[in-house]
């Protein structure tokens, strides 16, 4: 305070401090609109011709049930669900809305979907340009969007696993019980509901240890999850998610169900298809060649990191957990009883490797020198691998194997290799590296995104995706839609005509589920009277029981139609090999040329042709179900 006078005060003057304001960081970043589009072509590869192929046995196994049970029908019983959790969420969909394919398929689209938004909070722990190009291949991964597709619990399992492993993470990180937030309550409610999801529980569940046993230090996790807190919210959220908010007790009796379809994945069971190795092998290099090439770099990239600790950017135990996932994945996929649903366990820790290896590429590419140099090597050698698919297109197409193709496919190749080595001794070893790393891997992801496309988006009886060993035909749909139409015309209503089905032992769930909108349908194990007359309708498994049909009171007329298809890619390997005819007087390449020719025409031709184009050499075979209609006065 300024005194001026004796006795008299003024008002003290405080000068203005200027702050600067503190800029605000926008919302909407590169990042965030990247995420963005990459949510928007994740959903746009699962949403697309989602109905295109009919449901397949598992899919109408886990959906007939809750249909049942949703709409109050009665209806004999096919085989019992093996998911709580999906069950329960069925049964809720079909009681708020139409049964159909879409209903079946959305859920498991929509989990799918929504793991790109889990993948978000890993960009902090394991670097943001890993986890960019580990959304960008979770977004277009062949089986990540086929499980995305398929009316089953393997991706809510995924979902729900990966869920369990960010909240872990995000728990581990936090500074004190405060930092945590609502990560733990994530995490109670993520773990019940993962165990109660399905089969693949038991498959995730050992890589959820195994993320806590290499990852996370016990003092962050051990007094958590012994809180009552988290044992109720676990709890609760097991027994919710397992009954329907206890509406459905009986769900409950599908965990020993999971737990068996489960041990069948070791061991297969009586009457299960087996895969054999060849199809794993198959599906790995169709499918899954950039993971294949940049997943083992990633890992090995990973170690060398772990060996200078002062170097490295990844969590300690991350190599230790990928490195074990992978070999439980390698296991479960070894085992007699391998299926398409134990891909995911080999798969998903090779996604996180090669995003790795990829993200590396990334951050070490130069992007202000040798633009010049860079843009000549990559264009010259982006002209030779378009011309090397040209003469490999030119090799497949042709009817004997044209040794001539076969030496100029060498010799581009080989053309390739020379001009990058040159690249690396004359100018710049480092650079050369990432640019030839660049272009493959641009190449593989061009080859991962035709796969995923042909396996999911293109259904076409002549070229088959050998995913599955048995898929529905289409002609089911036919079936059900000439039945409701007949019944239509004869008794004024879709739904209302008797019908006769007959079945093996049990009704076959891929019938019952097309033909649930006919009320008097009736499941026999031959077909015959009913009360002293003879159905108007009556769908045989073949065509050999046309004398029993028509030892019937009146006429009937039958029309066939396809069930199911059955292929896989081991009928390649399966055709015997003719020996050539050739002469003693022959020389030793022209012996050679016959024996390549005799492969080539009996084997290997068809096999290329199926792993570029997906062509088959004959339409699978089928078996199918007859329809036979009573006439009316003589007239069909």
């Amino acid at each position: 305070m300024l005194i001026t006078n004796i006795g008299e005060a003024t008002e003290t003057v405080t000068p203005e401090v200027l702050v600067a304001p503190t800029p605000q960081r926008a919302w909407l970043t590169v990042e965030r609109l990247l995420y963005g589009l990459l949510l928007l072509v994740a959903a746009g590869v699962r949403l697309v011709a989602l109905t295109l192929q009919p449901l397949n046995t598992l899919e109408v196994t886990n959906a007939w049930q809750a249909w049942l049970v949703a709409t109050a029908h009665q209806g004999p019983a096919t085989t019992s669900p093996n998911s709580p959790l999906l069950y329960s969420l069925y049964t809720l969909s079909f009681w708020a809305s139409d049964a159909g394919d879409v209903t079946v398929r959305l859920l498991p689209a929509i989990c799918g979907i929504a793991l790109l938004f889990v993948l978000w909070y890993w960009r902090d722990w394991l670097g943001r340009s890993t986890m960019l190009v580990v959304a960008l291949l979770v977004a277009v991964d062949p089986w990540l969007v086929a499980y995305s597709r398929l009316g089953d619990s393997v991706m809510l399992t995924l979902l729900l696993g990966m869920l369990v492993l960010t909240a872990l993470q995000r728990i581990s990180r936090a500074p004190d019980t405060q930092g945590q937030g609502a990560w733990p309550t994530v995490l109670a409610i993520s773990a019940g509901l993962l165990l109660v999801s399905g089969p693949q529980f038991w498959s995730f569940g050992v890589v959820v240890l195994l993320f806590v046993w290499c990852c996370i230090p016990a003092e962050r996790w051990l007094p958590l999850v012994r809180q009552p807190n988290f044992l109720i919210w676990f709890a609760g959220a097991a027994i919710a998610g397992g009954t329907g908010w206890l509406l459905h007790p009986e769900a409950l009796g599908a965990l020993s169900t999971g737990l068996t379809t489960w041990l069948h994945q070791l061991i297969p069971g009586d009457g299960l298809v087996t895969y054999p190795l060849s199809w794993l092998l198959l599906r790995l290099i169709v499918d899954q060649p950039l993971l294949l090439c940049f997943g083992v770099v990633g890992l090995w990239l990973l170690w060398r990191a772990a060996a200078a600790p002062a170097m490295a950017t990844q969590p300690a135990g991350w190599p230790t957990f990928l490195t074990v996932w992978l070999m439980w994945g390698i296991f479960l996929n070894l085992a007699p009883g391998r299926s398409p649903l134990t891909l995911m366990m080999l798969g998903l820790p090779l996604l996180l490797a090669a995003g790795h290896a990829l993200g590396q590429l990334l951050e070490t590419w130069q992007y202000d020198i040798a633009w010049r140099e860079n843009g000549v090597l990559m264009l010259v050698v982006a002209v030779l691998f378009l011309a090397f698919c040209f003469w490999l297109a030119a090799l497949v197409s042709s009817a004997l194997f044209d040794a001539a193709l076969a030496r100029t496919l060498v010799v581009i190749l080989a053309l390739m290799l020379a001009i990058i080595l040159a690249y690396t001794l004359w100018l710049d070893g480092r650079q050369a590296r990432v640019t030839a790393g660049a272009l493959l891997a641009v190449y593989l992801l061009l080859w991962t995104i035709s796969s995923s496309w042909q396996l999911n988006v293109r259904f076409d009886l002549a070229y088959p995706d050998g995913f599955f060993a048995t898929y529905t035909n289409p002609d089911v749909r036919q079936l059900a839609a000439d039945v409701q139409s007949l019944s239509a015309q004869r008794h004024g209503d879709a739904g209302e005509m008797p019908l006769q089905v007959q079945m093996v032992e049990t009704p076959d769930p891929v019938l019952a589920w097309y033909l649930r909108p006919m009320r008097n349908l009736t499941w026999v194990l031959a077909p015959g009277m009913a009360e002293g007359q003879s159905p108007p309708a009556i769908i045989t498994l073949s065509a050999a029981d046309q004398e029993s049909v028509q030892g019937l009171s009146s006429a009937y007329l039958g029309s066939r139609y396809l069930l199911r298809d059955h292929w896989l890619p081991e009928s390649f390997f399966a055709v015997d090999i003719t020996p050539p005819v050739v002469n003693a007087d022959d020389g030793l390449w022209t012996r050679l040329e016959a024996r390549l020719n005799a492969r080539w025409t009996t084997r290997t031709q068809n096999l290329l042709r199926w792993m570029i184009y997906r062509k088959a050499p004959a339409i699978p075979p089928s078996d199918g179900v007859v329809l036979w209609v009573a006439t009316v006065d003589g007239q069909e």
